[in-house]
């Protein structure tokens, strides 16, 4: 698969490191679920992102714990979204990001195309689960170019 354009707009921001992938494998085990191929891909080439375009979740060293991380942590936002929103999205659902206000992205890991690609959700007031973007590569490259409808 081509994520020259979501590299390109994700080398503007500012990110973590490379995540190496026993630490993907060990974030699978711990949320119970497989990152899609372009999530995968992300995490091994950024980890995380913070920038103009949007706030990425996403795995990243965080030995200070006196402060706050700088990314958001996909675990731990993925296991709060599990949580607050229990029986109103899948169970497995993967925490991709948020608009700073009350819309949240997320994706489902039980659907997939032929490729093994999730599609992203939002959830948030009149856009309860309605889908935004066929993979994580397309919601990054959509968000980015505000082109993201819902």
């Amino acid at each position: 698969m081509d994520y020259s354009e979501m590299i390109f707009l994700l080398e503007k921001t500012f990110c973590a490191e490379p995540v190496k992938e026993s630490d993907i494998l060990n974030a699978e085990l711990e949320i119970g679920t497989s990152f899609s191929p372009s999530h995968r891909f992300f995490l091994s080439k950024f980890g995380a992102s913070l920038g103009n375009i949007v706030e990425l979740a996403g795995i990243f060293n965080y030995p200070d714990k006196s402060s706050p991380p700088q990314w958001m942590d996909v675990i731990r936002y993925t296991k709060e979204l599990r949580k607050d929103l229990k029986g109103d999205i899948p169970g497995n659902s993967i925490f991709v990001s948020h608009d700073g206000s009350e819309d949240t992205f997320y994706i489902d890991p039980d659907l997939k195309n032929s490729d093994g690609e999730s599609p992203v959700f939002v959830w948030g007031p009149g856009v309860e689960g309605k889908k935004v973007a066929a993979s994580f590569a397309e919601f990054v490259v959509d968000i980015a170019n505000d082109k993201l409808d819902y």
